[in-house]
C-alpha cells in the first residue's frame, strides 16, 4: 500500500507548488523547467518502448 501512497503524495506536492519549483530552477540554473520536463519524458518514452519491444 506504501507503494502506491507515497508517488502520489510526492505528484501531489509537485503540483501544489511547480510554481515555486520552476522559479527556483530559472533563478539557479536559469533555464525553464519545460526543457527538462520534455526530456524527462522523451527518455520515460524510449525505456518504455525498449522495454515492451524488447
Amino acid at each position: 500500500m506504501i507503494k502506491i501512497i507515497l508517488p502520489l503524495i510526492l505528484l501531489f506536492l509537485i503540483v501544489i507548488f511547480w510554481k515555486k519549483i520552476d522559479d527556483f530552477i530559472l533563478n539557479k540554473l536559469g533555464f525553464k523547467t519545460y526543457k527538462i520536463v520534455g526530456g524527462i519524458i522523451i527518455v520515460a518514452l524510449v525505456v518504455l518502448a525498449w522495454l515492451l519491444y524488447d
